[in-house]
């Protein structure tokens, strides 16, 4: 995610990435690069006030609205989804969740994939990312951390190297971690052996457009959000799936991707800087 703080090029290490890769490597933890300026108050809304915010980003922006439905779709009056709603909305929200990413694409005629799973933690808008990433084969560790106005990132258990956190980051993350868009309630089914109750997004067109915008090099998206929440509307797991369309130095590509979160601890994260 700029999500959650890896940097992310439009460019792949073995071949081309598009935008459809870097939205992916964003939401398994990575940081969306943006290239152009965008406004952030189109995508978040006013920027709220916390005096509780004891671990602050670098922009406290991030509540995006998109409280409108998909034509022919009407809202379930559930207070689960209010329940879930306040629960992200927290100034001391946090959780720990294990994920798995695929991402599929044809580039100059050549299928590529990258598949990647790691753990990430999350606690009001700072971030770390631990992650193991393997395209066409190759395979690399690679590792973030971002904290107020500051990141860390290593490769293969290399030393850290520290650059400045873009303010836009965290616009990425409450995007998927703390939306603030209207779900339609699904009821209750089994997840990872759980019975929780299924949120869908209840526009994903509006949601697509929202995650074209907040990226550099994307001109389109087909995606679809899922989030499983218990009985208290705590996020237990989170899903992501579809199509983008992006063009970088020129080709324009389709990228496939599957992203999938389960959460394993609501409590007690701590993000450290590195030694």
């Amino acid at each position: 995610m700029s999500m959650l703080g890896k940097p992310v090029s439009f460019a792949a290490e073995a071949s081309l990435w598009i935008a459809g890769a870097a939205i992916v490597a964003g939401m398994a933890g990575a940081q969306w690069t943006l290239d152009v300026p965008i406004d952030i108050s189109s995508l978040t809304g006013p920027t709220p006030t916390s005096s509780a915010n004891a671990n602050p980003s670098p922009t406290e922006a991030p509540t995006l609205s998109l409280q409108t439905l998909a034509p022919g779709e009407s809202p379930t009056a559930s207070p689960l989804v209010a329940k879930y709603q306040a629960y992200v909305a927290k100034a001391n929200y946090q959780f720990v969740a294990k994920y798995t990413t695929v991402q599929t694409s044809i580039v100059g005629g050549k299928p590529t994939e990258v598949d990647e799973s790691g753990t990430m933690s999350y606690k009001n808008g700072n971030h770390s990312d631990f992650s193991r990433v393997t395209t066409d084969g190759t395979v690399k560790t690679d590792d973030t951390i971002s904290i107020g106005s500051s990141k860390w990132e290593r490769t293969n258990g290399g030393a850290w190297a520290k650059s400045a956190r873009p303010a836009t980051d965290s616009a990425s993350d409450r995007l998927i971690f703390a939306p603030a868009a209207l779900f339609l309630d699904d009821g209750v089914e089994t997840k990872n052996g759980l019975q929780l109750h299924r949120l869908d997004i209840a526009d994903p067109v509006a949601f697509s457009a929202a995650m074209v915008k907040a990226s550099s090099g994307a001109t389109a998206a087909q995606l679809t959000y899922t989030v499983w929440v218990d009985d208290n509307g705590v996020p237990a797991a989170i899903h992501m799936e579809g199509t983008v369309t992006g063009t970088n130095s020129g080709v324009s590509t389709n990228t496939t991707l599957v992203d999938d979160f389960r959460v394993i601890a609501t409590s007690g994260v701590s993000i450290t800087a590195p030694s």
